[in-house]
């Protein structure tokens, strides 16, 4: 398993065997602080989120070296993503005056859209396709926000709780 840990000087990165035996840290990153860890094992990489950097980093498992794969230029507060296929899913919880975001991240070339926009505080995000054709984002919210924004129910779209969303390609969004 892996493990992003923060501390007052420098923020790491560790592993350790699922029962916590065989801790080691991998990366010491100073003070920009890992969220959202994102196996990568097709490129060999761990990649996570940097909240106040508004950065896409991985980690080479095999070189242990860190790079920038990508600015977030827009973004106020990255706390979460995800990964499918080629491209990194992130959410932006925003802040008191800005609503969240969803941002859709390239792998080849950093390059990131805004996937969803005006959200009430987006936490975190699991993508998978392997049940339904094409792309299927579980995107959590905390149970004081509302229905978010920007999102039309249909076919290709359905709420699933106050917690979550559930979003195919398809799903009809309102920007």
């Amino acid at each position: 398993m892996y493990i992003a840990m923060w501390s007052s000087v420098n923020h790491t990165i560790a592993r350790a065997d699922l029962d916590g035996q065989n801790f080691n840290v991998i990366a010491t990153l100073g003070n920009t602080g890992p969220q959202g860890l994102v196996l990568d094992s097709a490129a060999n990489q761990l990649c996570w989120v940097e909240e106040k950097a508004k950065t896409i980093s991985c980690l080479s498992l095999s070189t242990f070296m860190v790079r920038k794969l990508a600015d977030v230029p827009y973004a106020v507060a990255l706390t979460s993503m995800a990964l499918q296929g080629d491209y990194f899913w992130v959410t932006d919880r925003g802040n008191y005056s800005i609503k969240g975001s969803v941002y859709k991240c390239s792998k080849a070339s950093g390059t990131c859209t805004t996937f969803l926009k005006d959200q009430n505080n987006p936490r975190g995000i699991v993508a998978n396709s392997t049940v339904f054709k094409g792309t299927i984002l579980f995107i959590i919210y905390p149970s004081y926000t509302y229905e978010p924004s920007g999102i039309s129910q249909g076919n290709n779209c359905t709420f699933l709780s106050n917690l979550f969303v559930h979003i195919h390609e398809g799903c009809t969004t309102a920007f």
